[in-house]
């Protein structure tokens, strides 16, 4: 039996589970010398390797490897690799790459109709505020209906476990952005529900 593509995602996704950094990457590049096709799935994995380990230049790299090879970057990916950025104590240039445009976070439709999904779990807050507010921008200004989740955990991985990301990221969006309706999803305290509408009205987009 020939290994495909998928067989080499799942021996990577293993490598991943373990921080075997090393492996991962020899995984994507023996995929490659096998003139295999990598996916999304074949960097997220070798990404959230080197993440973990604070290994920011391969993380740059890989980054870089995945344009190059004509893959665009879905949501997962750049949640993936803001996170590794931050891991590595490379926060700035999360944040860099988001004011410039470099990461654009731009929701996925969520499971129920006028519903839009945004991941933050595990990033610091500054980086959440920015992504969260590039998101906002993108749905009010193209006129999407319904209500932005943002998904921010609920401190069960955290050493107090209890919510870290959730109360601060709301009180920003409250008392800084104005969007008084912004709350934690009813029987889900790791979520955060916006109302597009609201962000219209707040931030002047009406009309536009």
């Amino acid at each position: 039996i020939r290994p495909d593509t998928t067989t080499f995602n799942a021996a990577s996704s293993c490598c991943e589970k373990g921080s075997q950094w090393e492996m991962s990457l020899s995984l994507l590049e023996e995929t490659k010398t096998r003139t295999l096709q990598p996916t999304v799935i074949s960097y997220s994995a070798a990404m959230t390797a080197c993440g973990k380990v604070g290994r920011w230049r391969e993380l740059m790299g890989l980054m870089a490897g995945m344009l190059k090879d004509g893959i665009e970057p879905d949501l997962e990916i750049e949640r993936v690799y803001a996170l590794g950025l931050c891991s590595s104590e490379r926060q700035a240039d999360a944040l860099a790459l988001l004011r410039e445009g470099g990461l654009s976070f731009q929701p996925r439709v969520g499971d129920h109709p006028e519903t839009w999904i945004l991941d933050l779990h595990g990033l610091p807050l500054e980086v959440a505020l920015l992504a969260s507010h590039a998101a906002l921008s993108h749905v009010a200004l193209d006129n999407k209906e319904g209500d932005l989740v943002l998904i921010v955990g609920k401190g069960l991985h955290s050493s107090s476990q209890l919510p870290i990301l959730a109360p601060a990221l709301l009180q920003a969006i409250h008392d800084e952005w104005g969007l008084d309706q912004a709350a934690l999803v009813k029987r889900n305290a790791g979520r955060i529900r916006i109302p597009i509408a609201s962000v219209r009205t707040h931030w002047g987009f009406e009309g536009r």
